[in-house]
């Protein structure tokens, strides 16, 4: 904090340094770039991709962000420190990648033209959520039905790091590369949306195949926001590819079932035990069987199929 405290003069010295010179820190554990922020403020539903994944239209005109806060000094930790995952037998803990701005002069009520001027940088922050506390059922009037503290607000929620890139070293931060992993698994890649790979496929012609879920064709009780982004995919796998499948492009998506994965392996038995029951072969799928479906989408065999929604869910919808 101390540094940025002193960026109006110090940042000309950092910028003057070639960081090619820097010796590399070595076997270290990093702890969070900034410890602690004055304010994580937070603003949710700014991402147009994720709109639509949620089935929302992009606002026309764009309106003013939704923001929430996350207690800095018990949510922000480092980019290598465990997340405390609350004992509950209901918890839904979700995550999502975000860029975290980091501000380097203060200001308010700045215009919209002066603010990358208030820019120290740039670094990553992990928005993880407590699903399951967000809506209150036993909320006392409709202005309390949503608790944005108890699921965002949680000690640990917000991994952040490993560093802050000096904003002179990005040229536009609305294009910037995005990835985060759970247990070694890729969730989410900024650069595998459709935005990107379509301009490429449209020189060369192909397949994309998206993720979307058995919640893709149904409901499920108080998982809204999930099963609203799930239809989001469906729908625009559909529309995709009447879009571009005249162009050469073939757009499909898989609707995975319950899958035996380090998350499913979270949930208790008890939980899981009605979903796998309903499967008609009676088990968890395994992640090379979906893995095999995207593989089979890709290649020439599927060569006129195009805006399927294909399950991969033991028979699930079937039943």
């Amino acid at each position: 904090m101390d540094l940025l405290d002193r960026w109006s003069t110090i940042a000309d010295e950092l910028r003057a340094i070639d960081v090619a010179d820097l010796p590399r820190a070595g076997e270290v554990r990093l702890e969070a770039p900034i410890r602690f922020p004055r304010k994580v403020v937070c603003a949710g539903a700014n991402y147009f991709a994720h709109l639509a994944e949620m089935n929302v239209s992009r606002p026309d005109p764009v309106g003013a962000p939704y923001f929430f806060l996350k207690p800095p000094t018990t949510t922000v930790i480092g980019p290598d420190d465990p997340i405390v995952l609350p004992d509950r037998p209901d918890r839904r803990i979700d995550w999502e990648a975000e860029l975290g701005v980091v501000i380097g002069r203060r200001g308010r009520d700045l215009d919209e033209r002066d603010v990358r001027a208030h820019i120290a940088g740039y670094t990553i922050v992990n928005d993880v959520s407590a699903r399951e506390r967000l809506g209150r059922t036993d909320a006392v009037a409709p202005p309390f039905a949503f608790d944005w503290t108890s699921a965002k607000a949680e000690d640990t929620f917000c991994p952040t790091g490993p560093g802050v890139t000096p904003a002179w070293f990005v040229d536009d931060p609305q294009d910037l590369r995005i990835t985060l992993s759970v247990n070694g698994v890729v969730k989410q890649d900024s650069s595998l949306g459709m935005k990107y790979q379509i301009p490429h496929l449209l020189e060369t012609g192909g397949a994309i195949v998206n993720t979307a879920s058995i919640w893709s064709e149904q409901g499920s009780a108080a998982q809204a926001a999930y099963v609203a982004s799930k239809h989001g995919v469906a729908g625009l796998t559909r529309t995709a590819a009447i879009d571009y499948g005249a162009r050469g492009i073939r757009v499909n998506a898989v609707a995975p079932g319950p899958i035996r994965t380090a998350m499913t392996a979270a949930v208790p038995d008890e939980a899981m035990a009605p979903v796998i029951g309903r499967t008609t072969l009676g088990r968890y799928g395994e992640a090379p069987e979906v893995a095999q479906a995207v593989v089979w989408l890709c290649s020439p065999a599927a060569a006129y199929v195009n805006g399927a929604v294909l399950p991969v869910d033991g028979g699930y919808l079937a039943a």
